[in-house]
């Protein structure tokens, strides 16, 4: 269990990340609701295809009102927290 349930989906969106690589993401985001403690930090991943080392990276909170500068297009659908 991880203590993480969706709430409702914002909405979805394609983002050109091709300043990184060649590639258009179809992204997916949802509003979520957490249960119980959760760690100030915690370490992740992202495993690619198997072939290359996988990318890491930590994971952390920041307050609703800075969301929108995070990277990569990641706080596009932000304001709709707000609907």
């Amino acid at each position: 269990m991880t203590g993480i349930t969706a709430v409702r989906k914002l909405g979805e969106f394609e983002y050109d990340i091709s300043a990184l690589r060649f590639e258009i993401q179809r992204r997916h985001v949802f509003a979520l609701a957490l249960h119980g403690a959760t760690p100030e930090r915690r370490a992740s991943q992202e495993d690619h295809d198997g072939e290359q080392e996988p990318t890491r990276f930590e994971c952390f909170s920041t307050p609703l009102q800075a969301a929108h500068v995070l990277q990569s297009g990641q706080g596009a659908l932000v304001g709709r927290l707000l609907d």
